[in-house]
């Protein structure tokens, strides 16, 4: 049995973000793909409202394989990632394209709709910066 010696460039590299960022992206993209159906809904506009909470729920499911996939990757020496990995990369990249597929397929006459859905984890993305920005602007030491 070999041991793994850790790669030197993954064991300076700093961590991409804790869990608990990741955890208050998604929050923060599942309530604005919720204000937003609810605005259509609440607005009369019943197939906008499900193309965009559809849409959402693509981007975030999309966003957790892709921390999945990064997490895997990290902690696999470099060049020595499994067939395993790479045949879960194209299993979540076949499903999030066939998901886009049918999305535009449905939302080809609600495209606002079909944006803002997409849209959410960059949003949601950019929210947790801002935060993190303005926490390090006033010196609050709670958040790293």
């Amino acid at each position: 049995m070999t041991t793994k010696r850790p790669d030197p460039v993954l064991a300076e590299a700093p961590p991409l973000a804790d869990l608990g960022q990741l955890r208050r992206v998604e929050g923060v993209a599942i309530a604005l793909a919720t204000s937003g159906a609810l605005a259509y809904a609440v607005a009369g506009h019943g197939q906008p409202a499900l193309v965009l909470t559809l849409a959402g729920a693509a981007s975030i499911v999309g966003f957790r394989s892709l921390q999945g996939l990064v997490g895997l990757l990290y902690a696999q020496p470099r060049g020595r990632v499994g067939w395993q990995a790479t045949l879960l990369f194209l299993l979540r990249a076949t499903l999030m394209g066939s998901l886009g597929a049918a999305l535009l397929f449905l939302g080809k006459d609600d495209t606002l709709a079909l944006l803002l859905g997409i849209s959410v984890i960059p949003a949601a993305l950019m929210i947790e910066a801002g935060v993190l920005l303005w926490r390090a602007t006033v010196g609050d030491d709670r958040h790293g």
